[in-house]
């Protein structure tokens, strides 16, 4: 339900449940240019800090990878809360 929530908000972006193991929620965005591209910096933190808190809410959930192509304004990885502090 958060995910759909998610690529409602943005729907330029179509993220894609992967699985949940342990703590670790796993995503991926088979296309991400508009994310890497086109929303500059802030936009892509903003909207990578969005899917990390968000998914952070899930009981028993403290990080989130995120699976996609890198490009010039966010990289994929593996992400908490902390990477998001005063950003």
């Amino acid at each position: 339900a958060i995910l759909n929530i998610i690529n409602e908000v943005t729907p330029e972006i179509k993220l894609d449940f992967v699985k949940i193991s342990n703590d670790t929620v796993y995503a991926k965005i088979d296309d991400a240019t508009f994310l890497t591209q086109q929303m500059g910096s802030t936009g892509s933190t903003s909207y990578l800090s969005t899917v990390v808190y968000n998914l952070t809410e899930l009981p028993g959930i403290n990080y989130v990878t995120l699976a996609f192509e890198e490009g010039d304004h966010a990289g994929p990885g593996t992400f908490t809360r902390k990477d998001f502090i005063n950003k």
